[in-house]
């Protein structure tokens, strides 16, 4: 009995028990021929994960070409002295099916050729006592055997798990570690600084580049290239890698232009690499054929969406089989036919399996909801994959069509007090607005594309950019076949972003015909809308009789038609230009109906409005200080609402009051800033700026002097604008505006903001430097530049100021109180 033969796996187990415990390298970690650059916080992290004794499997997540595989050979190769019995690496991207890995596992082990159920018995007794690290490699496409590692993990205490998959797992003990993009470049820093060469994406581009081309190197003239062209990249690695690998042959302005469309470019990857890397559409396409028919038709789909979509948007223009029009190939040829296959049933279902498999992001935070989008690299091929899927027509249509709707449905809550959170949800969905724009021009639909232009003209005027929205109207409104009453809804649209950007003789041209059209089609409420925009143009011409006819014309169809929204913007308006023509006495009564009637609809950006019209009268009856009070209480709704057009307006009346009472150099300053700001939105250029303020600029160079006026002039031109307008509230003696942050509210780029982002932004509001940032939320310096950083990237923006305009335009979070001391940027 003693002398019998022990069963083949026993054996066999006994064998690789002593191979481990000899730490023989019978499956050594690849040793890297590169350097990793930029990851080490992920390191970190993944290190202090590993070591914690209740994580036993650990699961790096994220799209092909994020560099999951190279940072978990850094992060095992880290730990190689904490487990005793040595790391194995298990690479499964050549294991072409599930039953095929515990073989793999076992021949990492040296375990010889066993049966299946002696095979597994083998590994558990190999493994049961053994400290060990398996890495197992490239996971997604063998998901079957997720029951393998947990059988082995509940088996063996010792046994740790490191996993590299583009899904997450989805067993009991999984701990998933999304790797993210690298960082781009600190938009606060100049481009030559050297805080570019410090991101992580310049850092892996320039070395790669220098791979081909020694010489490379990053200067002056060529750090905002490479700036754009790892922004383009999305921080990728493996397409940064791909990309620097072309520097040799090709001059910095042409690869960046030709990122345009990245994938034909980014190709040529190391020929000893795995095939599935040797190009970037190598490395989707092995995520994309791994979908069911059903979540490849709708990763195709969501492709239309620009800067990401909530689930409603995809329910709308996702479900179905589609049965629209052929779309055609890249190279103007019809595609093969092919029957169009159905999404999942449950869209929601379909997003959810997208995203655990690193297709799609998923951004949980923001004042419009969850949002869901695509890295532009992998939105690139998703439309390749459209174009060729005979569906891209019909697919974009419904996109044009939710778009289209989504702005009817703004319009309707314009001047209500529902207008900010469709502000917000329009300033989120801006990208997708723009996409829906262009698809109707190129397809000449110019009714369309009107009809989508023409109701986005108040939130192109309230929140910019209005010369986009003015360049998109006056485009569209070329075209001579377009039904009357669009054309008259288009023309008043276009009017008013020409009189927001300045060009008043336009604004009077396009108002004029909106007028005459209006009239002989008889449309009353949009009568009366063009009138109000046409009387504030005329007002601006100094036609001060003529704006004084339109409004009273205007208030006296809204009375008729007992509209309460157009009789409180009227009456504000008529006090307005009666205060214009000395009668502030008739003036006072129609301002203050306004503002009664804006209460009672509890639309308070009119309340800002009629708060003007008393200021204004103030101000005439000789009375600045009550002006100030009111023009106050005007600029802090107008910035609760993040009007930058009615900012910019009322900072130079505020200014003129302030002068009047004894604060000239405050009141240099809000100039200034008010002609910073005319610009930032594109309401003129610089001396456009200036001109447009002859009479208040006149007025307070004349009490402070010259010297002293260009300076205070320069410094308001260079503040932050919360700061300018925090200074402008406390100037009149009261509090600034409220610090209480407010919930998240997406930007128009369709950016998505982490809670570490938010809590930067609101430091970064506040003044903090980066060294004060990093103190209070206990992180290093250098950790915070890289915060900030991709802040600035999802914000679109260069600097601190533009960040800080941007954040409070958006309603991200509201005017903080300031950080003093050495805390202050």
């Amino acid at each position: 009995m003693g002398n019998s033969p022990q069963p083949d796996h026993v054996r066999v187990a006994a064998t690789a028990l002593t191979l481990l415990s000899g730490r023989q390298d019978i499956a050594p970690l690849p040793i890297p021929l590169t350097s990793l650059i930029g990851r080490e916080h992920e390191v970190e992290l993944a290190l202090a994960l590993l070591r914690r004794d209740e994580v036993r499997l650990l699961t790096l997540t994220g799209p092909g070409g994020i560099g999951k595989s190279r940072l978990a050979v850094q992060v095992a190769a880290d730990l190689a002295d904490e487990f005793a019995d040595g790391i194995r690496f298990v690479p499964l991207a050549a294991v072409p099916e599930a039953t095929l890995v515990a073989p793999a596992v076992a021949r990492a082990l040296g375990i010889g050729e066993t049966g299946n159920a002696a095979r597994e018995a083998a590994l558990v007794s190999a493994l049961r006592h053994a400290a060990t690290l398996l890495v197992l490699d490239n996971f997604e496409h063998v998901l079957a055997a997720a029951l393998l590692v947990t059988h082995l993990l509940a088996s063996c205490a010792r046994l740790k798990m490191l996993v590299t998959s583009r899904e997450r797992l989805r067993v009991a003990g999984e701990h998933v570690f999304p790797v993210p993009p690298l960082a781009l470049p600190d938009p606060v820093a100049l481009p030559a600084d050297e805080h570019l060469a410090q991101a992580a994406a310049v850092q892996l581009f320039v070395e790669r580049a220098r791979a081909t081309a020694p010489s490379f190197a990053v200067t002056a003239t060529t750090a905002p290239l490479v700036d754009d062209i790892c922004r383009c990249l999305d921080g990728l690695p493996l397409a940064i890698e791909l990309a620097a690998a072309r520097v040799n042959h090709l001059p910095l302005p042409v690869l960046q232009e030709r990122l345009a469309r990245r994938l034909p470019l980014l190709t040529g990857g190391a020929r000893d690499g795995p095939a599935r890397l040797q190009t970037m559409r190598d490395a989707i396409a092995w995520s994309f054929d791994l979908l069911s028919g059903e979540e490849q038709a709708l990763f195709r789909r969501l492709a239309v969406f620009a800067g990401g979509f909530t689930l409603e948007a995809a329910e709308a223009v996702c479900e179905g089989t589609g049965n629209g029009e052929q779309g055609t190939g890249e190279d103007g040829r019809a595609p093969v036919p092919r029957s169009l296959t159905p999404v999942p049933s449950s869209v929601l279902d379909g997003l959810a399996s997208l995203v655990d498999k690193s297709l799609v992001w998923y951004e949980p935070e923001g004042g419009s909801g969850p949002r869901y989008g695509m890295l532009e690299t992998i939105r690139e091929f998703a439309l390749e994959q459209l174009a060729t899927s005979g569906d891209e027509v019909r697919t974009r249509r419904l996109h044009a069509g939710w778009c289209l709707a989504l702005a009817e449905g703004a319009r309707s809550r314009f001047y209500t007090a529902a207008e900010p959170a469709w502000m917000d949800r329009l300033s989120a969905e801006y990208a997708n607005l723009r996409a829906a724009l262009e698809w109707f021009v190129d397809r000449g639909e110019t009714e369309s594309g009107l009809r989508l232009a023409a109701p986005l003209a108040w939130f192109w005027h309230s929140r910019g950019p209005a010369r986009d929205g003015y360049d998109w109207l006056a485009r569209l409104l070329q075209s001579a076949d377009v039904e009357p009453a669009v054309r008259a809804d288009a023309l008043s649209g276009a009017g008013l972003l020409a009189w927001t950007v300045g060009d008043y003789a336009t604004a009077a041209a396009f108002l004029d015909d909106a007028l005459a059209l209006l009239r002989a089609i008889g449309h009353r409420s949009g009568l009366i809308r063009a009138m109000n925009f046409a009387s504030l143009v005329a007002d601006a011409q100094g036609e001060l009789a003529r704006a004084t006819d339109l409004a009273v014309e205007a208030l006296a169809l809204a009375r008729a038609d007992g509209d309460d929204v157009w009789i409180a913007l009227s009456a504000g308006s008529l006090a307005h230009y009666l205060t214009h023509g000395g009668e502030a006495a008739r003036a006072i009564p129609l301002a203050e109906e306004g503002l009664a009637l804006h209460r009672a609809i509890g639309y308070e950006r009119g309340m800002g409005w009629a708060l003007e019209a008393l200021a204004k009268a103030a101000m005439r009856r000789g009375d600045p200080g009550a002006a100030a009070t009111h023009y106050r209480e005007a600029l802090a709704l107008a910035w609760k609402y993040r009007s930058l057009s009615t900012v910019a307006h009322t900072l130079p009346r505020l200014a003129e009051a302030l002068a009047s009472v004894g604060g000239p150099a405050t009141a240099a300053r809000l100039l200034g800033t008010a002609a910073a700001l005319r610009e930032a939105i594109g309401a003129s250029a610089e001396h456009d700026a200036v001109s447009g303020l002859t009479r208040e600029v006149g007025e307070v160079r004349a009490v402070l002097g010259e010297e002293a006026f260009a300076s205070a002039w320069a410094a308001g031109r260079a503040l932050p604008l919360e700061q300018a307008l925090a200074e402008a509230v406390a100037s009149a003696g009261e509090a600034a505006p409220p610090g209480e942050a407010r919930a998240a509210r997406p930007v128009a780029s369709g950016s998505r903001l982490t809670p570490r982002e938010l809590e930067i932004a609101r430091l970064l509001v506040a003044g903090y430097t980066d060294r004060a940032i990093g103190e209070r939320l206990f992180i290093g310096t250098r950790t915070a530049e890289r915060h900030m950083a991709r802040l600035f990237a999802k914000l679109g923006v260069h600097n601190r100021a533009a960040a800080v305009a941007t954040l409070l335009a958006a309603g991200i979070v509201d005017v903080p109180p300031r950080a003093t001391g050495s805390d202050r940027d």
